[in-house]
């Protein structure tokens, strides 16, 4: 579905207008799926207007009511609603159809600290930790449990393991490990235009080629701390 992968890449740009859009022509072409109606609870809630994304909530819960990603956006409504409890088991509901999703335990162990439940926070934490060893945030997490729970030792052993994981993060793995790849071409290019070419090139009102390659390019070069940059030359072609 264009219409919906064209939302879902807007977004990322939090461009929310264009992205709502998308999903609302979504809904319009194909109301009996929970796809437009779960991306526009997700436009709301992450702008932080939960109480509008709840009427498309009860909506996926309505055309689909065991659509497997339906608990994780109620998790999300929830957690920015303050209504932890609820979060926790709608948490809980997403962590039964999806084991592996890391960013759901972080949101469980989060919900969790936030309720005072803090060895079942940090159990959440260290699940998410098993996934992947390296997450930042839930060595950070863990420490700071550590330190509430009086653990001096344990969070002596979690400083250790949060420094190193910010050591041999992307953005300090650059400076260790430079990888450059060069793709040229002879077209000529306005030098001035340069970086327009990695931004978004597509309105809401044209559905033909999204003009997003380069932009998705340039998102996951740079989510693993890279960089993409054009050069260009009168007559010489770009690098």
């Amino acid at each position: 579905m264009r219409y919906n992968d064209h939302g879902i890449a807007s977004f990322l740009q939090q461009a929310f207008d264009v992205a709502e859009a998308s999903w609302k022509e979504v809904e319009r072409l194909r109301p009996d799926l929970p796809d437009g109606y779960r991306n526009q609870a997700r436009r709301w809630i992450m702008s932080g207007q939960p109480s509008k994304a709840e009427p498309f909530l009860k909506k996926v819960d309505e055309v689909a009511p065991k659509d497997p990603q339906r608990p994780y956006f109620w998790g999300l409504y929830f957690e920015k609603t303050e209504e932890f409890e609820q979060a926790e088991q709608a948490y809980l509901a997403s962590l039964e159809v999806f084991p592996q999703d890391r960013d759901a335990w972080r949101r469980l162990g989060a919900v969790r600290y936030k309720l005072h439940k803090y060895e079942e926070s940090l159990e959440a934490y260290l699940m998410a930790l098993e996934i992947d060893p390296e997450d930042v945030e839930s060595h950070k997490r863990r420490l700071d449990i550590y330190r509430q729970l009086g653990k001096e030792r344990e969070a002596a052993e979690a400083q250790k393991a949060f420094e190193k994981a910010i050591e041999t993060s992307p953005a300090n793995v650059e400076a260790m490990h430079n990888l450059a790849l060069l793709i040229s071409d002879r077209k000529d290019r306005n030098p001035a235009r340069e970086l327009e070419l990695f931004e978004r090139a597509v309105s809401v009102r044209h559905y033909g080629g999204l003009g997003l390659g380069l932009w998705i390019a340039r998102q996951i070069v740079e989510a693993l701390g890279g960089r993409i940059s054009v050069e260009s030359q009168d007559s010489r072609g770009s690098t």
